[in-house]
């Protein structure tokens, strides 16, 4: 019977995230010929394209050093593979949220869920949140 439950969660949060990428590129997309867009990306130098994949990358990577670095001052030993996971979360929901408001609350929610107390997770989101508006001034 878990195992069912289990799988089960598996399809519907795999069907969640197919329907939440359709909507997505129909809105972003929306009165553009598909076509067009399958020939501009023909038409773009695949080097470029691979230099904005690293260094959005680099980037999100950049964040996950920062996340690793509080949670190490908050003496919690958490591995860069799960820092990674929070700053592509917060990347993702930033991304789709209005005002790109929904990254650092889905961040905190997913280090809850790992055991990280919230009041550090709070912390740290404010933090880099603070630094990354001084740094853009």
């Amino acid at each position: 019977m878990m195992k069912i439950k289990k799988n089960l969660k598996y399809v519907l949060n795999i069907f969640f995230i197919v329907v939440i990428g359709w909507l997505t590129v129909r809105l972003l997309f929306r009165g553009e010929e598909f076509s067009d867009i399958v020939a501009d990306l023909h038409l773009a130098k695949k080097s470029w394209l691979a230099v904005g994949a690293v260094c959005v990358f680099c980037y999100v990577a950049g964040e996950s050093v920062i996340i690793k670095y509080m949670l190490r001052l908050f003496e919690v030993k958490t591995p860069f593979r799960r820092c990674l996971k929070y700053s592509f979360i917060g990347f993702f929901f930033s991304c789709i949220t209005p005002s790109a408001s929904g990254g650092q609350p889905a961040q905190m929610y997913y280090m809850k869920k790992d055991g990280i107390k919230i009041g550090f997770s709070t912390l740290i989101m404010l933090i880099i949140t603070i630094a990354f508006k001084a740094v853009q001034r």
